[in-house]
C-alpha cells in the first residue's frame, strides 16, 4: 500500500479553483474507464466534517478542522484527502513557508502510486484509474507541491 502526504503552494487559486480541477481529473478519468464500478457523471470529491483519521493520535494538540475533502473508491482502491494546512483554531499542521492545503494519497492497489510517478511526468506509468487521475492533478494543479513523507506499513499521520 502506497501512502503519501504533500504540501500544496496554491497561492492564488481558490479553493473552489482547485476543487475544480481534482473534479476534473476525476470525471475525465471516470468517463474513459470501461470499469462498470467507477461510476460517471457525478460529483466525485465530498465536502465533509467529519475529520477522523487524519491526525496523529500521538500528538500532543489535535488539529480541528471545519471540513475536509475526500475521493474514496473502494473498487479502484483509491483515497484522496485534502484539508486545509491550517486548522480552524490556527494551528499549523506543516510548517513550511507558503503550504495552503494538504494532500493525502493512499494506494491500496500494489503501490501503483509512487512519488517518482506522481512528480516525473515523463515516465511511462501502469494503466489505471487512480494513478491516472493522480498524475492529471499533479500536471494542472498550477502550485509547488511540497514532498512531507511516505509511510510505511501503519505507521501514524504526522
Amino acid at each position: 500500500m502506497s501512502q503519501l502526504e504533500y504540501g500544496l503552494k496554491t497561492g492564488g487559486l481558490t479553493e473552489k479553483e482547485i476543487i475544480r480541477i481534482f473534479e476534473k481529473a476525476l470525471n475525465k478519468y471516470a468517463d474513459e474507464s470501461k470499469d462498470p464500478c467507477i461510476s460517471k457523471g457525478r460529483k466525485k470529491m465530498k465536502k465533509d466534517t467529519n475529520c477522523c483519521g487524519i491526525c496523529n493520535p500521538d500528538a500532543a494538540v489535535q488539529p480541528e478542522y471545519d471540513y475536509r475533502y475526500y475521493f474514496n473508491h473502494r473498487y479502484c482502491r483509491l483515497f484522496l484527502e485534502l484539508y486545509p494546512n491550517t486548522d480552524k483554531n490556527g494551528l499549523v499542521k506543516f510548517q513550511q513557508n507558503g503550504i495552503v492545503w494538504n494532500l493525502y494519497i493512499s494506494d491500496y492497489n500494489d503501490n501503483s502510486v509512487t512519488r517518482e510517478l506522481l512528480e516525473n511526468l515523463d515516465i511511462d506509468a501502469p494503466e489505471g484509474f487512480g494513478i491516472n487521475v493522480l498524475r492529471e492533478i499533479f500536471k494542472t494543479l498550477e502550485c509547488e507541491k511540497i514532498f512531507i513523507k511516505e509511510y510505511i506499513g501503519n505507521e501514524n499521520r504526522l
